[in-house]
């Protein structure tokens, strides 16, 4: 798995040099996207699978903002969301056990938390978003709704 910061203040990275970075990988974890749209990475990524995170279009184009985490084709079956949080940045996906190869599922999650703004993202609203997250999945996976 490849976590890579898309926008960083002294270097942005062009979309074939993001490319050529998450090919090699099953699973890539995008940070500061600053939009929901993929669509020009998959155009140089066919078969990938993108998950992210749906942004509000005021929140488009804004530092601080946007996760997508990009699938490859051989893992794409494998990866599914559990659960996704513009206000909280975060995405949480259920990978197969094909993938990793333990005797259970995985729960993969990544969140982004923008450093200059400590007001962004308060604890209250993190702390919540993952209560939330751990009762619907243990819920899930004891069979209980």
């Amino acid at each position: 798995m490849l976590l890579l910061l898309m926008h960083d203040a002294n270097a942005e990275l062009k979309i074939t040099d993001v490319c050529s970075i998450v090919k090699p990988h099953d699973v890539t974890v995008l940070t500061e996207t600053r939009t929901s749209d993929a669509s020009r990475l998959l155009l140089q990524l066919p078969g990938f699978t993108v998950h992210n995170i749906k942004l509000d279009k005021g929140n488009e184009d804004k530092n601080g903002h946007g996760i997508a985490v990009l699938v490859a084709p051989s893992c794409s079956d494998y990866v599914r969301v559990l659960k996704t949080s513009e206000n909280v940045q975060c995405i949480w996906l259920q990978c197969d056990k094909k993938i990793f190869g333990p005797e259970e599922d995985v729960i993969v999650g990544a969140a982004y938390i923008n450093p200059q703004s400590r007001d962004l993202f308060p604890v209250c609203a993190v702390q919540t978003h993952f209560t939330d997250l751990f009762e619907d999945t243990l819920g899930a996976f004891s069979g209980v709704s």
